[in-house]
């Protein structure tokens, strides 16, 4: 049985080496393992920083934690694009 992806939005708080930013996202994943891929849109140099730290901490906006990798960013461009590859919420 396939397992049900789902698409979130909504604006939270990122985490990460050297700074933090509150961010607008967009996730597309399955809801109950937290696996999937998405967006967040913030300052420029906030997303910046975030791609150049690498490994991050999403709190959704209803205060779910959760690890992701921000895997690419275009320097100057306000969006990042991040990968959530874990089987739990924290």
């Amino acid at each position: 049985m396939a397992s049900k992806r789902n698409r979130e939005q909504g604006r939270g708080q990122l985490s990460f080496l050297g700074g933090g930013c509150e961010v607008e996202y967009e996730f597309s994943g399955d809801p109950k393992r937290l696996n999937g891929e998405g967006t967040l849109l913030a300052e420029a140099s906030e997303m910046r920083a975030a791609f150049a730290a690498g490994r991050a901490i999403l709190t959704f906006e209803d205060g779910r934690l959760t690890p992701i990798t921000v895997i690419a960013q275009t320097d100057g461009d306000p969006r990042a694009f991040f990968e959530i590859r874990t089987a739990r919420a924290y």
